[in-house]
């Protein structure tokens, strides 16, 4: 019986050990092609600097990138940006009637949208790897408030954008990618700054808002220089 039993296990690793070596091989193949693009993403600081620090203290936001490699080595390929910050939030408890029997909070939301592109520059290999990059692009700033009930468990039932503008932009960037895992897919924990150089533009702040005795408020936007720079913490993946 055992005998038998030998027989059929010897058989089965014959039929299946073409199989196995085949995907190793391609296993192995995978992980020496190259890394052709990158994708990532991460959570921010944001410090706002000049005459947009004298207005707005602080930012924080998520961000993503994708990033095409021209060359196998990795050292030179071309990125896209993309990211929205935050730099303020206001909670406000109004009438909804004219009695007051009905009260709603109203929040609104400070935001800037950015996107840039550009050529990156990278040490692909080494425990440590620097990168750095150019970029074009644009910046898009946005205020919102929206509607709900005072009930911490009622959700928005209205919102309007309060203000919006954009303006031209010029990013740059640097940071370090520290490899995790070098196998069929390679990621590494990415720490970057970057400085978002948006010139003037007109944007919101809550001192924007001029309160009437009736009717809607009176909004003076603040048109200022608005850059700021980015601090971050994220995550980069590679595409074979």
């Amino acid at each position: 019986m055992s005998v038998h039993r030998s027989a059929i296990a010897a058989a089965a690793f014959l039929l299946l050990a073409p199989s196995w070596a085949s995907a190793q091989q391609r296993d192995a193949i995978e992980v020496l092609r190259p890394v052709r693009a990158e994708a990532g993403g991460q959570v921010f600081y944001g410090m706002p600097v000049g005459e947009f620090g004298d207005n707005v203290k602080q930012g924080w936001g998520l961000a993503g990138h994708g990033t095409y490699l021209i060359q196998d080595d990795g050292f030179l390929g071309l990125r896209v940006d993309v990211g929205f910050m935050n730099y303020g939030n206001e909670r406000i408890r109004e009438c909804l009637t004219q009695s007051c029997r009905v009260r709603v909070d109203v929040e609104t939301s400070y935001n800037v949208f950015f996107v840039g592109f550009g050529p990156h520059l990278a040490v692909p290999t080494g425990a440590i790897r620097p990168y750095a990059g150019g970029q074009v692009g644009g910046s898009f700033f946005s205020t919102r408030s929206t509607v709900e009930g005072s009930d911490p468990n009622n959700n928005p039932f209205a919102s309007s954008e309060n203000f919006s503008s954009g303006t031209f932009a010029l990013l740059g960037y640097g940071g370090i990618k520290i490899p995790v895992s070098t196998g069929r897919t390679p990621w590494a924990i990415d720490l970057g700054a970057r400085f978002v150089s948006n010139g003037e533009a007109d944007y919101l702040t809550k001192d924007s808002f001029i309160e009437q005795p009736s009717g809607p408020p009176v909004i003076i936007p603040n048109k200022t220089e608005t850059n700021f720079w980015t601090f971050s913490l994220g995550v980069t993946v590679g595409i074979r």
